[in-house]
C-alpha cells in the first residue's frame, strides 16, 4: 500500500465517526464504504432512463409530426385529384350540351330531299311574296280610310318564343326577394346600393360553430363545436354576386357559363379582392368585404342547429339548393330556390363561396369574436356552401368548409359580399 493510498483509507475512516467520537470498526467502515460506492452506479442507471424516455419522446413527437404531414400531404393530393375529376367531368359535361344542342337544332331545322331544294325555295318564296304582297293591299285599305287605329275588336299579336338557354343566360330575371321595400337608410333591415346590390342586416347573437360528432357526413375539420359571438350586426348580400354586378364594377366578365344573373363563377380569392376594393371606391367608402368565415355559417344557419339551415331532411335539398341532382350541370340564375329562415338566398350550393379566413385543419385556436382568422394555417383561404356540382349531399351542410389557393380559379366558384354598419 502506498502512503496515498492509506492517507485516503484513513480520510474515509474519520468520515465515519460519529459525532460522540465512536468510529466503527473495521468491517462496519468496509459495508460503508461499499453502500456509497454503489450509490454511483445507481445514479448512473437513472441518468440513462431519464435520457432514454426524453429520446423516446422526442421519437414520438417526430413520429407524430410525421404523420401530420403524410394527412396533410395526403388530403392535398386528393383534393387535387378531386379537382382534376371535376374539371374533367365539366368539360364532358360542357360538350354533352352543345352536342345536345346541336342535335337539338338539327332535328327542328326542316329535312331535305335531294333534288327538291331548288322546288322548295320557289315555292316558299312564292308564298313569302304573296304573303307580303297580301299585307301591303290590307295596310293599303286601312291608310285610305284615314285611320291608324287598330279595327274595333281587334288584338294586337304578339310573337313571342322561349328557350331554356336563352333565358338563362341573356334575359334579366326579377330576382324576388321574401323581404320589405328595400331601403339606403343604414337603420332599415334591407340595403340596396348604387348598382342594385341587396344587403339583408345580420343581427348580433351566440351560435355553436362546427358540426357535432355524430353529424352525418361530418369531417374532422368541422370541429370542435365551439362558440361564436357575433358582437356587431352586419349586412350581407342577399344573393351572390351576379354577372351584371360584376360587370357594372370590374368592366368584364370570367364566368365560364354566362348569363346576368347568373352567379359570377371562376373568380380567384385575390380577384374577389379586387372587385371589394373597386366597389368601395364606386361607393365611396370602405365597409365592403368578404365575410369571415363564422360569419358566414352564423347567416347561413340563422338560428338553426341542424345539418341545414331548413332542417335535417335531405330529401328537400333541391328546395334551397342547385346541386347536382337537379342542376342539369350548370349554374342557375340567383334566388330561384328557396331563402333560409333570415331571407338569403343560395346559402346552399350553386357556387362555392370565398370566405376572408385562412384555412386551418381545425377549430383550435380560433378567434372567438367572430372575426377573421387571419394568422397562422398556409396560404389557402375557406370555401363556404357547397356547389351546384358536387354528388355529396353532404357537402352542402351548413358546417362543411373547404380550402383553396388565394389564385385558384374554377367554373363553380363565386363569392358573397360583407356590408359593415
Amino acid at each position: 500500500m502506498t502512503i496515498n493510498d492509506s492517507v485516503i483509507q484513513r480520510s474515509n475512516l474519520l468520515d465515519l465517526c460519529s459525532t460522540d467520537e465512536t468510529c466503527p470498526t473495521d468491517s462496519q467502515a468496509e459495508d460503508s464504504s461499499v453502500q456509497r460506492t454503489n450509490l454511483i452506479p445507481e445514479k448512473d442507471e437513472a441518468g440513462k432512463e431519464e435520457k432514454a424516455r426524453k429520446e423516446r419522446e422526442e421519437q414520438d413527437r417526430l413520429r407524430r409530426q410525421q404523420e401530420e404531414e403524410a394527412r396533410l400531404k395526403k388530403a392535398e393530393e386528393e383534393k387535387l385529384l378531386r379537382k382534376k375529376e371535376e374539371e374533367e367531368e365539366a368539360a364532358k359535361n360542357i360538350e354533352e350540351i352543345k352536342r345536345r344542342a346541336q342535335e337539338e337544332a338539327e332535328r327542328k331545322a326542316p329535312p331535305g330531299k335531294p333534288g327538291s331544294s331548288s322546288r322548295k325555295g320557289i315555292l316558299v318564296f312564292s308564298l313569302i311574296f304573296g304573303i307580303l304582297l297580301m299585307g301591303t293591299v290590307a295596310i293599303f285599305l286601312l291608310s285610305s280610310n284615314g285611320s291608324h287605329d287598330s279595327p274595333q275588336g281587334s288584338q294586337p299579336i304578339t310573337v313571342t318564343t322561349s328557350s331554356e338557354n336563352t333565358a338563362e343566360s341573356t334575359s334579366k330575371t326579377t330576382i324576388k326577394a321574401n323581404t320589405a321595400q328595400t331601403s339606403s337608410s343604414q337603420n332599415s333591415d334591407n340595403y340596396t346600393n348604387s348598382i342594385g346590390m341587396e344587403f339583408l342586416k345580420i343581427p348580433t347573437g351566440e351560435f355553436m360553430m362546427g358540426s357535432p360528432s355524430d353529424e352525418k357526413r361530418r369531417l374532422e375539420r368541422e370541429g370542435p363545436v365551439h362558440k361564436f359571438t357575433i358582437e356587431k350586426p352586419f349586412y350581407l348580400g342577399t344573393f351572390e354576386v351576379t354577372q351584371e354586378q360584376w360587370r357594372e364594377v370590374m368592366d368584364d366578365n370570367p364566368s365560364s357559363f354566362k348569363g346576368d344573373n347568373l352567379p359570377v363563377d371562376s373568380v380567384t380569392w385575390n380577384e374577389a379582392q379586387e372587385f371589394i376594393r373597386k366597389l368601395n371606391q364606386k361607393e365611396g367608402t370602405d365597409k365592403y368585404r368578404l365575410p369571415s368565415e363564422a360569419e358566414w355559417e352564423y347567416a347561413c344557419r340563422a338560428g338553426t342547429t341542424t345539418r341545414y339551415s331548413f332542417g335535417d331532411d335531405e330529401s328537400i335539398l333541391s328546395d334551397y339548393a342547385w346541386n347536382n341532382k337537379n342542376s342539369r350541370s350548370k349554374p342557375h340564375p340567383v334566388g330561384q330556390k328557396k331563402p333560409n329562415p333570415w331571407g338569403l338566398y343560395d346559402m346552399h350550393g350553386n357556387v362555392w363561396e370565398w370566405c376572408q379566413d385562412k384555412f386551418h385543419s381545425s377549430y383550435i385556436g380560433a378567434p372567438s369574436d367572430g372575426s377573421a382568422w387571419e394568422s397562422g394555417g398556409g396560404s389557402s383561404r375557406v370555401l363556404r356552401g357547397g356547389c351546384w356540382y358536387y354528388l355529396g349531399t353532404g357537402y352542402l351542410r351548413s358546417a362543411f368548409r373547404d380550402w383553396d389557393n388565394p389564385d385558384y380559379r374554377i367554373f363553380n366558384l363565386g363569392f358573397r359580399v360583407l356590408r359593415t354598419l
